[in-house]
């Protein structure tokens, strides 16, 4: 018996929504995205220097082999993926900590609202006021030394002989002002899962016996493992891009280029004359790398969760 071929057919009026709002957004998407993207691309593989009128010499993967000879790329490359795994493990456990404790805790919703609003608070402030205060406290004579020196009974002491945060570990400040201002948003995420999942589960399995721990394992997790992945695939995708916000005003790569990122790196060879000259089409290249690497990122720890949850 031969098969029929259904296909579902758009009424008039679904086909004038799509041409008035579809068409238009697509074009506007492709103009403003797909266009640069190929365009970085393209100009990744000359000697471009970003200025209008000027040549676009080819020279082929030249760009791409100075990078891979550069060691601030490694450099730039370690210390986003070490800023990207405390952020990943980090932020998912603490926004995942604070959820449930916001949701399932005997705190009353007075309690609740103003405990959500601080943690989320991070999240809505501008970069640059955030920099400026940890910048406060981290620096040699900062908040964080001052106080290390009132609670040890070494007031006399001179702050300059103090550790300089910001200097000796500056990944490690960067990784913790990100985990600071990202939770925020990963929290408020998981809220609104687990807000969905249906109280009669809980009853049931307080009927039977379960306790926090179980009724988290058993309930929870499993009710909101599609958004915690959300929130982990979130994290990896915009980090890469998102450290230079941070690495700029607080430590600018500094000292000596230990706490350089790809972004700055791009930043760098793109936006900033070095003897006079920008390299766009060397940043390009380091941009498109940078590209390759989130998508391999994104993609990897995509298909290791839906792994694990095909398992379940």
């Amino acid at each position: 018996m031969a098969k029929r071929s259904h296909r579902a057919r758009l009424s008039g009026s679904q086909r004038s929504f799509l041409w008035i709002f579809g068409v238009p957004t697509l074009m506007v998407y492709g103009f403003v995205c797909i266009v640069p993207l190929f365009c970085a691309v393209h100009d990744s593989f000359t000697d471009w220097m970003g200025i209008a009128g000027t040549p676009k010499t080819p020279v082929g993967f030249a760009n791409y082999m100075e990078i891979f000879r550069d060691p601030i790329f490694y450099t730039a490359l370690k210390n986003d993926l070490v800023i990207s795994f405390f952020k990943l493990v980090l932020i998912t456990a603490l926004s995942l900590l604070f959820a449930v404790a916001l949701t399932r805790s005997s705190l009353g919703k007075t309690e609740k609202k103003i405990y959500r609003y601080m943690l989320y608070l991070p999240t809505v402030l501008p970069i640059v006021v955030i920099t400026i205060v940890w910048k406060l406290v981290f620096e040699q004579s900062g908040v964080l030394n001052s106080l290390i020196l009132s609670l040890s009974g070494r007031e006399q002491e001179l702050v300059m002989n103090m550790t300089s945060w910001i200097a000796e570990n500056p990944v490690t400040v960067i990784s913790f002002v990100a985990i600071w201002c990202g939770t925020g948003y990963s929290m408020i995420v998981l809220i609104a899962a687990i807000n969905n999942i249906p109280n009669e589960l809980y009853e049931a399995a307080t009927l039977d016996g379960a306790g926090e721990w179980k009724q988290f394992t058993k309930v929870t997790l499993p009710g909101i493992l599609g958004q915690v992945r959300y929130v982990m695939v979130y994290i990896i995708s915009s980090t890469l891009a998102s450290n230079l916000n941070l690495v700029l005003p607080l430590t600018n790569g500094q000292p000596g280029n230990t706490s350089t990122v790809m972004g700055l790196y791009v930043y760098k060879y793109g936006l900033t004359a070095e003897n006079g000259i920008s390299r766009v089409g060397y940043a390009n290249a380091a941009a498109v790398i940078l590209m390759i690497v989130s998508f391999v990122l994104c993609y990897s720890l995509n298909r290791m969760i839906s792994g694990k949850e095909d398992k379940r």
